[in-house]
């Protein structure tokens, strides 16, 4: 992370604006993130985990509406700056960050209220197998979601191809396949609803993909435009998809 970042940071921090999404500074990022925590209901006493945490920002804005969450990720460099995030912001927010996979976690039986994995799913091989260990550590009641790659909009074999080998995708999801997984594994009121559907949603994530996500300075006003065009998006399908379904 770049000096002006961690000063920019630090200094939101100071004012109460850190953590907020937007610093995770990419358009569809901040959509996808509100998009999955949209008609969620927190609890003040939810023990919530949030599944390939990356840099923890998502986590900490997650955590700011619960009891306590745990963010998890295979990635050391990742749960360090997790780590690092969290303590600029004391005990505000009740956090852990665990650097390894869930089966290596090993929680127990009906552990938590809410599980969150945004864009993950689709990096894991055995994601059956993550999936039906979810399941298991939800609360009775408890609640899944979370966001996976389809890019069911994006035409263009080559971008494909090239955002499936620089991103370590194992595979694409459809809206059909992920309800009747998430039904096979034994979830219940499965909600399942493509993101990203519009035209400018296809231009800003090709661009991403030919300049590796590269921050823009416009991404703000990007964000702004893409939620407007989403509103007005007839299409069936999307780029990303989130999924809700309950223990």
């Amino acid at each position: 992370m770049s000096s002006l970042n961690q000063k920019l940071i630090t200094l939101a921090t100071k004012v109460g604006l850190f953590p907020n999404i937007v610093f995770i500074r990419i358009p569809h990022k901040i959509h996808e993130f509100k998009e999955v925590e949209k008609n969620i209901t927190f609890l003040e006493t939810d023990n919530v985990l949030d599944l390939g945490c990356g840099p923890g920002i998502q986590t900490l804005c997650l955590g700011k509406k619960c009891r306590h969450i745990i963010g998890l990720d295979v990635e050391e460099s990742a749960v360090r700056r997790a780590k690092h995030f969290s303590s600029k912001i004391g005990e505000k927010i009740s956090s852990e960050f665990i650097c390894g996979s869930l089966e290596e976690a090993a929680f127990p039986n009906d552990h938590f209220d809410k599980v969150f994995s945004i864009c993950v799913i689709e990096h894991i091989s055995n994601y059956e197998e993550v999936i039906n260990e979810i399941y298991r550590i939800l609360k009775p009641g408890g609640v899944f979601v979370f966001s996976v790659d389809s890019l069911a909009t994006i035409d263009s074999l080559l971008l494909r191809n090239k955002h499936k080998q620089n991103y370590g995708i194992q595979k694409y999801f459809s809206i059909n396949e992920l309800s009747q997984i998430l039904g096979k594994n034994g979830f219940k009121n499965i909600h399942v609803n493509p993101i990203l559907k519009s035209e400018f949603a296809k231009k800003i994530f090709s661009k991403g993909i030919k300049n590796d996500f590269k921050i823009q300075w416009t991404f703000m006003l990007d964000y702004l435009w893409l939620s407007l065009n989403e509103k007005r998006s007839k299409n069936t399908e999307g780029i990303f998809i989130v999924a809700k379904g309950t223990k």
